[in-house]
């Protein structure tokens, strides 16, 4: 079946939460804090002026949506003096039954094209080192770029957008606080209790 890629609707987002709910749900995460994923809840709160049109992404099938892809504001790189705004790829999302079909790979390409014509200069990600390398990304070492923290690991990773992107920039990587799901646990709690998530 054809996929098609397109940008998310307002009717859409109930769909993309439910999907990326149950493709991200861990049992284990459920009897630790009460919830077993939270993914769809950065979702929702990221579409709170994060994430421009153009990078918020659906893939569908048959007009179904089977994946999702954000690309989002609000994170940077500095080196205590100078800032560099940079995109955050993710969540990443395709619907358990339709993995394995190369659907992530057609939201990646096509993030990483409309990000690069809207002149971003880079792409940040805390993801696979097994899957990302394949669209171009690197292990954020390479760029002289740390976490905030001053780490540097496998999954921490950075994508130039145009041709020495990121020759003049180096720092440490800030990711924006909407990210940081301790601060927001409580409101995902509720906010599963108050919707219905179930895949038709």
């Amino acid at each position: 079946m054809r996929v098609t890629i397109r940008e998310e609707k307002k009717a859409d987002h109930n769909r993309v939460e439910i999907m990326t709910r149950e493709a991200f749900w861990k049992d284990d995460k459920l009897q630790k804090d009460n919830i077993g994923a939270t993914e769809h809840y950065l979702v929702h709160l990221l579409r709170d002026g994060f994430v421009p049109d153009k990078l918020n992404l659906v893939a569908t099938m048959d007009n179904k949506i089977v994946g999702h892809i954000m690309l989002a504001t609000g994170s940077y790189v500095t080196d205590g003096n100078t800032q560099t705004d940079v995109l955050c790829l993710g969540p990443l999302t395709v619907d358990p039954r339709y993995q394995r079909q190369g659907i992530g790979t057609r939201l990646i390409k096509e993030g990483i094209k409309r990000a690069q014509e809207m002149n971003y200069p880079a792409i940040m990600l805390y993801g696979h080192p097994s899957y990302y390398p394949k669209f171009g990304f690197q292990n954020a070492e390479i760029y002289d770029i740390t976490t905030k923290e001053g780490k540097n690991f496998d999954a921490f990773m950075a994508l130039e957008l145009y041709k020495d992107a990121l020759s003049d920039i180096s720092g440490k990587f800030i990711m924006h606080s909407i990210y940081e799901e301790e601060e927001w646990l409580q409101d995902a709690i509720l906010f599963d209790k108050q919707a219905k998530f179930r895949l038709d």
